[in-house]
């Protein structure tokens, strides 16, 4: 004890007396040793003196407030270092401060706003450290408002689990089946983060033992009549949107995804490819997207200006979409299933799932397996050509059969685009 006083005094006197302080900005560090507890650097904030920042062994750096009472050193924790931003912190600490003026405790007051604590405050301080960054910020903040806005003033342990249950439940009734297991994982995420933030007093989630609905893949694609319609009511509406033709038919000539297409700009055009830096599977390098001969057809008779500005300068035609799936009278298909039609159409063509995956631009091979049903159906229609041929049909059924094994939209997807905008042409 008698060297660690001495050791003590040792770095306060360093502290004071360094010329080259002013380099570490606005916290200072003083060691300090408290009975029964392990070696401790407690870093003071010179803007409001007793906030402190906690460095322990295991290097998790927690903001702290300090203060005396009754000739002790109290100190409360108020957030981790990361989850909570040093402005954050500061603004705790003042009100402690005033706490600590009008004769009050600040330990007082830390519990009991840990355990008065809604669920509004868990989503305000989730959404500045963490929801407001993600790329999906705009989904998430949409499920909390439209689906958990009843929750909103409610203390975090009035929220049951039975009140979760029937959520998810009357979300699911509602045909959104998907939707209520995003939104149960955003309430979940929250009560998660609550239990390991330092601002309040959460001690279970009621979210476990929720039981999440069946997901199924989507299997939904255009087939040869539906993509010869499409492509027919596109031709005739271009004219009233030929940014919006011009983004369909993008989807389905590049497998790309929505925002892909949204955010490709002129810079990003190299040869008859694609590069974005930026895009969903950042993590595994540059996005390339290869452009068949009718997709660059497409984007050099679109209006160019700088180098800067989108290729189609929408983000989304949906209505321009909606309009032409009800003329084409094609129902139950989404902007996204153009993506899942290019994947078929590869398959059709006799690409392997690596190959489509590839320029799906898929992170993982479990996501292109979903094309695999695909692959076993053309597999079946050559092994009845076979038979087919073996059993010595007539030339003309056996001819008939071929063309139904190897169909698939390659030609009639290639004269549609290059006939995409060109009035009295038909496909």
């Amino acid at each position: 004890m008698i060297c660690a006083a001495i050791f003590s005094r040792y770095c306060v006197y360093i502290n004071t007396h360094n010329p080259y302080s002013s380099l570490y900005g606005n916290l200072q560090i003083v060691p300090q040793l408290t009975q029964g507890e392990d070696m401790k650097e407690y870093k003071t904030d010179k803007v409001v003196p007793r906030l402190k920042t906690r460095t322990g062994a295991e290097r998790n750096d927690t903001y702290v407030y300090q203060w005396s009472e009754a000739g002790r050193v109290r100190r409360i924790s108020l957030g981790r270092v990361g989850a909570m931003t040093l402005m954050q912190a500061r603004t705790i600490a003042r009100e402690h401060d005033a706490t600590l003026a009008s004769g009050g405790s600040p330990a007082n007051r830390q519990t009991a706003l840990r355990q008065n604590a809604a669920l509004a405050d868990v989503w305000s301080a989730w959404w500045a450290d963490h929801g407001s960054s993600l790329k999906d910020a705009k989904t998430a903040h949409g499920f909390y408002t439209n689906h958990l806005c009843e929750y909103h003033n409610k203390l975090l342990g009035e929220i049951s689990n039975n009140a979760i249950c029937a959520t998810h439940r009357r979300i699911t009734k509602d045909g959104k089946a998907t939707t209520a297991n995003r939104v149960l994982q955003l309430l979940n995420q929250l009560f998660r983060f609550a239990m390991f933030d330092d601002r309040f007093d959460c001690e279970r989630n009621p979210c476990e033992g929720v039981r999440r609905n069946t997901e199924r893949a989507r299997k939904r694609y255009l087939d040869a009549d539906e993509r010869q319609r499409f492509f027919t009511v596109i031709r005739q509406r271009a004219p009233e949107s030929p940014a919006g033709a011009a983004f369909l038919m993008l989807l389905i000539t590049t497998g790309a995804r929505k925002s892909e297409i949204a955010n490709m700009r002129w810079r990003d055009l190299r040869g008859d490819k694609v590069v974005l830096q930026e895009h969903k599977t950042e993590r595994l390098g540059e996005r390339v997207i290869h452009l068949s001969q009718s997709a660059l057809g497409i984007i050099r008779d679109l209006p160019r200006t700088d180098l800067d500005a989108p290729i189609v300068g929408i983000k989304s035609p949906r209505g321009f979409f909606a309009r032409c799936c009800e003329d084409a009278g094609i129902k139950d298909f989404r902007m996204h299933d153009l993506r899942h039609s290019f994947a078929s159409i590869g398959v059709t063509a006799g690409m392997t799932l690596h190959e489509i995956g590839e320029l799906l631009g898929h992170a993982s091979p479990q996501t292109t397996k979903r094309y695999a049903h695909l692959m076993e159906d053309a597999a079946q229609q050559r092994v009845n050509l076979i038979g087919d041929l073996l059993a010595e049909k007539p030339a003309s059924e056996a001819t008939q059969a071929a063309g139904q094994a190897e169909a698939g939209a390659g030609s009639h997807l290639a004269v549609a685009h290059q006939r995409l905008i060109k009035p009295g042409d038909t496909v």
